[in-house]
């Protein structure tokens, strides 16, 4: 028999819809697909619904008296404590620290970042003092609180950097400054909490960095929450070297870990979308998250437990029966769609396959890509940023997941193809899903196939506007290098760019206004060669 996770933690309500109600529905849910631990806030960076990012959110230090809106947030916290308590919920309340103030938008001002980590630097025993006087209050007036999560960069929380103008961080290195902060938080969390766990998550620390830190950190009342690989959460590539290293040196440590992963239809990768159904993916996270022996999984970005959602079914089946191979699974969660679960499973085969083609590993910016993209795009050649933030990680480690871009380069060519010819046939596979929904539509009015085949739709559009602008591109370098070389050129490549300018138009037409696209195919057709010169450059 399979061990199964000890821990299977979720969170109510994502950063997309900040459903919060923590009723009868919602955790009644919950508990049914399997999980068993409930993080108590959407610790996002945007703070959606104006959601807690740090213990300074809904706590005040001792003789302060706290705002208004502080005492609304404990409020909420405690109160969302006691019901997932009478569920029987083990309970988590996520935080940064140490804090900054307004801190993304202090990462773009490298000389206000020095001076905020060197204020609130983890050296400063003051600093250390108001968290160990944060976190006793957290566990005497909200004594459900179980567990805690602490990121010690993000979720509004940075440390100096030892290469920077910090005068505290100067020339010490990072595994010599956390570790002490981390061993007084978890000794402190430990006095109050004999049996809970302080959990850490290393976010945009590089790999060598932590591996420096193991031997300094806790041994007991710890453990790390980790990203499904070093770069970040995501579905199809989870468990990368970094994390089996990460498992094999933590076991040899007696350290715990928990593996964090997507498992719903909405996540960070196809925000604000929340009906992608590729419930195959979910398994195959699972899957590997059970092979390397994680004690727990943790949902990243949050679920609607209450909803038609053949992804966190899937999470479901797999709690309840950790030993069922994929096509077991794959039918029960197919059996609620009653006489169209053939169309169904078709669909979900396709769209697993579509997100795993799909390039992914660009840019961390491809996530969210329905967000940021729609069916139009300029006429300026094919390009995609990879820089975010100025982290050690980001500088060094993530580069082993991100290969292609962590910066703001000029692509190459032979990238700028790969990424056309990867999300073409992505775009065929959901094109396949799309097709297979709508015949399981005719069949079936049960639960969510309407809004899976529009988020099908959606980011089909978006995948088609990636796929011709590339391809567009592509077409125009090549016509452009034939006329430096004096040749003709040649009628197939003519209507390759001519097909690709057609079917940009199609895209751009369905999804509102293609008026821009068919002025341009019509410039193409009348002079090739000029169009080429003035376009994708």
């Amino acid at each position: 028999m399979t061990q199964e996770f000890q821990y299977r933690i979720a969170l109510v309500g994502t950063p997309d819809f900040p459903d919060m109600r923590y009723d009868d529905s919602q955790l009644s849910a919950l508990r049914d697909l399997g999980f068993n631990t409930v993080q108590l806030n959407i610790a996002w960076g945007a703070r959606p619904a104006d959601e807690p990012l740090n213990l300074e959110d809904i706590l005040a230090p001792t003789g302060e008296e706290p705002s208004k809106r502080v005492q609304e947030r404990f409020e909420a916290i405690a109160y969302r404590a006691r019901q997932a308590k009478k569920y029987g919920f083990r309970t988590l309340f996520h935080f940064g620290a140490p804090r900054m103030d307004i801190l993304y938008r202090t990462l773009a001002d490298p000389a206000e970042l020095d001076r905020q980590t060197c204020l609130y630097s983890v050296q400063r025993e003051e600093v250390i003092q108001k968290y160990e006087d944060l976190l006793r209050q957290l566990a005497v007036k909200i004594p459900e609180v179980d567990d805690i999560l602490m990121y010690t960069f993000d979720q509004e929380a940075w440390v100096g950097d030892e290469f920077g103008n910090d005068e505290l961080a100067q020339g010490v290195p990072l595994s010599h400054r956390l570790p002490p902060f981390l061993q007084r938080l978890s000794r402190c969390w430990k006095e109050q909490r004999p049996g809970s766990t302080l959990w850490w998550e290393p976010w945009e620390i590089s790999a060598g960095q932590i591996y420096d830190m193991l031997d300094q950190l806790p041994r007991e009342n710890f453990g790390f929450m980790l990203h499904c690989n070093i770069a970040e959460v995501q579905m199809t590539n989870p468990v990368d070297r970094w994390f089996r290293n990460m498992l094999l040196l933590c076991r040899e440590r007696d350290i715990p870990v928990i593996g964090e992963i997507f498992m719903t239809g909405g996540n960070e990768e196809v925000s604000p979308l929340c009906h992608v159904a590729a419930p195959a993916v979910v398994y195959h996270e699972l899957k590997e998250m059970q092979r390397v022996g994680v004690c727990g999984v943790k949902e990243y970005f949050g679920t609607l437990p209450d909803t038609d959602d053949p992804n966190l079914r899937m999470a479901g089946v797999f709690f309840n029966q950790p030993d069922i191979t994929l096509e077991e699974a794959l039918q029960k969660v197919a059996a609620p769609y009653e006489g169209a679960e053939a169309e169904m499973l078709d669909g979900f085969e396709a769209y697993a396959l579509s997100m795993d083609v799909f390039p992914w590993d660009l840019s961390w910016k491809m996530r969210a890509i329905v967000t940021q993209h729609t069916a139009w795009h300029g006429y300026n050649r094919f390009w995609f940023s990879g820089e975010v933030a100025p982290s050690p990680s980001w500088r060094s480690t993530r580069r082993s997941v991100f290969a292609m871009t962590t910066d703001e380069p000029e692509l190459h060519l032979w990238l700028i193809e790969d990424i056309y010819l990867r999300i073409k046939h992505a775009a065929r596979y959901l094109e396949k899903a799309a097709v297979c929904f709508e015949a399981a539509a005719q069949k079936c009015s049960a639960g969510a196939i309407p809004l899976i085949i529009a988020d099908a739709k959606r980011f089909l559009s978006v995948m088609h506007d990636l796929e011709y602008h590339a391809g567009e591109t592509l077409a125009a370098y090549d016509i452009r290098k034939k006329l430096e070389c004096g040749r003709e050129i040649p009628q197939q490549l003519l209507d390759r760019m001519d097909a690709l300018l057609t079917a940009d138009m199609k895209n751009q037409t369905e999804n509102g206004d293609g008026e821009t696209a068919y002025t341009k195919l019509q410039e193409f057709r009348r002079d090739p060669a000029a169009f080429a010169r003035a376009n994708f450059l």
